[in-house]
């Protein structure tokens, strides 16, 4: 009866119109994310979205995401959305044999998505946008 009550609120609470009380999915998670690269179907990156509020501390607006891993001093990817330098192996601390290994972890976590999703539309112009990159168009 417990446990029935208690299922039936994560759901009703997954779908609360207010993004402050909505509960995640099993899985995912509200994440705040600054930035947001839209592409086409062909890859091509079409706008470059700043999610960040005006004011004297911006804060970036939260959009649910597949669940992220734990960080810590090893390189760890999480699935379609990370920092700058594992999604688009942009080196901005320094370190560029580092930003080398973390971008082929976003890479391999594309990779290791099973093949039903490797076909998915979305997951194809992220490939094919990573495969022709201009780090010039985006620095």
């Amino acid at each position: 009866m417990i446990l029935s009550a208690l299922f039936n609120l994560y759901e009703r609470r997954m779908r609360d119109p207010d993004p402050a009380r909505r509960l995640a999915a099993l899985g995912f998670e509200q994440k705040p994310i600054p930035f947001i690269l839209e592409l086409n179907r062909e890859g091509q990156l079409v706008n470059l979205t700043d999610t960040r509020s005006s004011g004297k501390k911006p804060l970036a607006q939260s959009f649910l995401v597949p669940q992220g891993v734990k960080k810590t001093s090893g390189v760890a990817s999480n699935l379609m959305w990370d920092t700058v330098e594992y999604a688009l192996g942009i080196d901005t601390r320094g370190k560029p044999e580092r930003v080398v290994e973390q971008h082929a972890a976003f890479r391999a976590a594309l990779n290791a998505l099973p093949d039903s999703a490797k076909n998915d539309p979305g997951v194809i112009a992220i490939n094919m946008f990573l495969d022709q990159i201009s780090l010039d168009q985006l620095t």
